[in-house]
């Protein structure tokens, strides 16, 4: 019996002695515990913002156009309320440009000039533009069809060769005709040619008419001799 009441009296002790280790330990959270604690979810904020781009293009009453304009000079309404402009960028954006060559009787010794004159237009040129070239007399002839590569329509220019008539209102009507294989919206005709139409089939009221509907702007450069005059073809033709 006393050896039990010794036995009973070490289990007490020893549990005693345990839990006394037990108060004095530090607890420390599993490294595992702490990760899990970073993947709660995490507020988020969300704004929705709409930009909305407005491409603008000015041209004066001559229809030229107007450059060196900053965002100062425009207003965007909305219902009558004015919007805020964010940005502001003056953009070279791609066009597609038919050169319409005159190499009538008339222009002669002028061939020069007007070749240099399209060689200082190409190198203006936007790699991304397109361009097609119609040369004309008698009648007009699409030489180059609409295309990116505008050194042909250089190499087409050095072997033209003036002789005929001029009929400058059909060349401009078989140019706005392929204009429309450009999917381009920026879209022009550059004129190259001393004027004096006498030679076409098309009337001047029907070109008009074709112009309004093809939304093309039209440029012509005038090609004369010092004297301002148109000067006279070989064989007498002006």
């Amino acid at each position: 019996m006393g050896v039990r009441r010794i036995a009973g009296c070490g289990i007490l002790l020893a549990i005693i002695a345990a839990f006394a280790l037990f108060g004095q330990a530090t607890l420390t959270p599993r490294p595992q515990a702490l990760a899990e604690a970073a993947k709660l979810p995490q507020a988020n904020i969300r704004v929705d913002s709409n930009l909305v781009l407005v491409p603008v293009s000015v041209c004066d009453p001559m229809n030229r156009p107007v450059t060196g304009l900053e965002k100062e000079h425009f207003k965007v309404l909305d219902d009558k309320v004015e919007q805020t402009i964010t940005h502001f960028a003056m953009d070279d954006e791609p066009l597609a440009v038919g050169l319409v060559f005159d190499i009538s009787g008339s222009m002669g010794n002028k061939l020069r000039r007007s070749r240099a004159a399209a060689a200082a237009f190409f190198r203006t040129a936007n790699p991304e533009d397109e361009f097609f070239l119609v040369e004309f007399n008698d009648q007009p002839k699409l030489v180059v069809p609409l295309s990116r590569d505008y050194e042909e329509i250089q190499n087409e220019l050095t072997f033209a060769q003036s002789k005929g008539r001029t009929a400058l209102l059909d060349a401009i009507f078989l140019a706005l005709h392929e204009m429309k294989n450009t999917k381009m919206q920026r879209k022009a005709l550059l004129i190259i040619s001393d004027g004096g139409d006498n030679c076409s089939r098309y009337t001047e009221g029907e070109v008009r008419n074709r112009v309004r509907e093809s939304d093309v702007l039209i440029y012509a450069m005038g090609i004369f001799e010092p004297d301002g005059s148109r000067g006279r073809s070989p064989g007498g033709a002006t």
